[in-house]
């Protein structure tokens, strides 16, 4: 017996389902009459084949979220729980538990795709390439440098903590900032070489380069004299004695 299958009326009337093209808004009920009981369908190629559709109808749904295809290729409906409740004494249990395991269901918003899953599916982000002209160092004559892209891969190794396009920005605005400090043609090489190095040793080592606070003067120990030293370093048997050698004694005039 076919089982029967319930929508949304929220849902399909919506602007959101309403502004998507009408074979994708075909291909959508068709995904949902198709699915299992958890929401999930793995015949979208051969579905797409009897429909007369391509993958140009299917790619709405997706940027639109309403359906999310895994690497595998099976689809899940993101909303099947919104349109469908399914009474425990007819519910079949999904095939696909390595998808499903991935997924956990939002009180009225659907299926969405675990962080920990969000984490490990996407691919990392491309490191965004400035515009040409944010690499073309002005220089000293009133021309500009931009180094070669096999320059910029050779800066990569040598700086792996550095993102060295977001480096190569901010010499273009430092060098437009200051442009009594812009380079000449045969010291910009250097110029980007040692502000590469100063990223990377920040990045390795945060604070390097930075003035430390400086300690409080150490007072050195007083020295100790003769002056100074304590009475029971002094002989007064001693001093009398020198006394008597060294003085003169002064003789009594006759009266």
């Amino acid at each position: 017996m076919a089982k029967r299958r319930m929508f949304s009326c929220e849902i399909l009337k919506s602007d959101r389902f309403l502004d998507l093209p009408a074979e994708s808004q075909t291909l959508y009920i068709q995904l949902n009459l198709s699915a299992d009981d958890d929401g999930f369908f793995g015949g979208k190629k051969s579905l797409l084949r009897l429909l007369g559709l391509d993958e140009s109808a299917f790619t709405p749904l997706v940027d639109a979220n309403f359906v999310y295809e895994f690497a595998s290729g099976i689809v899940v409906i993101l909303q099947w729980k919104l349109h469908n409740q399914i009474k425990k004494d007819r519910y079949t249990s999904t095939i696909y538990v390595e998808e499903m395991a991935t997924l956990d269901f939002v009180p009225g918003k659907g299926y969405v795709l675990k962080e920990t899953q969000d984490k490990k599916t996407e691919a990392p982000a491309a490191q965004p390439k400035p515009a040409a002209h944010e690499t073309a160092l002005p220089l000293r004559d009133g021309a500009s440098y931009t180094p070669r892209q096999e320059e910029i891969e050779e800066y990569k190794r040598l700086y792996p903590a550095v993102d060295v396009y977001q480096q190569l920005r901010n010499m273009w605005g430092w060098l437009l900032a200051n442009p009594k400090k812009q380079k000449t043609a045969e010291g910009v090489g250097r110029f980007i070489n040692g502000w590469l190095l100063n990223a990377q040793n920040q990045a390795a080592n945060p604070g390097w380069g930075h003035l430390s606070e400086k300690a409080p003067p150490v007072t050195p120990p007083r020295r100790v004299t003769t002056d100074t030293a304590s009475p029971a370093s002094y002989n007064l048997e001693k001093a009398i004695l020198k006394m008597n050698t060294t003085v003169p004694k002064l003789k009594k005039k006759n009266a």
